[in-house]
C-alpha cells in the first residue's frame, strides 16, 4: 500500500522522482525502490518526511487508513478557533469535512461563525 499511495502522491504533485527526492533529501534510486515496493524507509523521520510533505497522515500511508487527515484534538491542542466558537460545534466541522469542504473552506466557516458570535 505504501508503494502504491507513495507514487499516486508524487504524480498529483506533478514531480519526478528526482525532484521529490531532492525535496526530502534521499536519492531518486531509493524512492523508486519504495514506488516498486522493493524498500521501505528505514527510519520514522523519512516516513514522517513524506507525510508531512505530502499533508497526510503516516497511517495514510501506510494503509491503515484511507482517512488523509486525522483531527484528533484533546485538551490544549483543540485550535483557539475551535475554543472561541466551543468545542462542541467539533462534530459540525467534521461533517463539513465529510461533506467534501477544503480546509480553506472549513477556515473560512470558522471566521464566518466568529464574526457572526462577535455581532451577537
Amino acid at each position: 500500500m505504501f508503494a502504491e499511495r507513495l507514487k499516486m502522491l508524487r504524480k498529483k504533485k506533478n514531480l519526478t522522482q528526482k525532484e521529490l527526492g531532492v525535496i526530502l533529501n534521499i536519492s531518486d534510486r531509493v524512492l523508486s525502490y519504495y514506488e516498486a515496493g522493493n524498500r521501505f524507509p528505514s527510519d520514522e523521520n523519512t516516513l514522517n518526511a513524506i507525510a508531512d510533505y505530502f499533508d497526510v497522515t503516516t497511517d495514510y500511508l501506510l494503509g491503515r487508513t484511507d482517512e488523509k487527515d486525522v483531527y484528533v484534538l484533546t485538551g490544549e491542542d483543540v485550535p483557539k478557533e475551535l475554543r472561541e466558537i466551543g468545542v462542541d460545534e467539533i462534530g459540525i466541522l467534521k461533517q463539513f469535512k465529510d461533506s467534501g469542504f477544503t480546509k480553506e473552506e472549513i477556515q473560512e466557516i470558522l471566521e464566518f461563525a466568529k464574526k457572526m458570535k462577535k455581532q451577537s
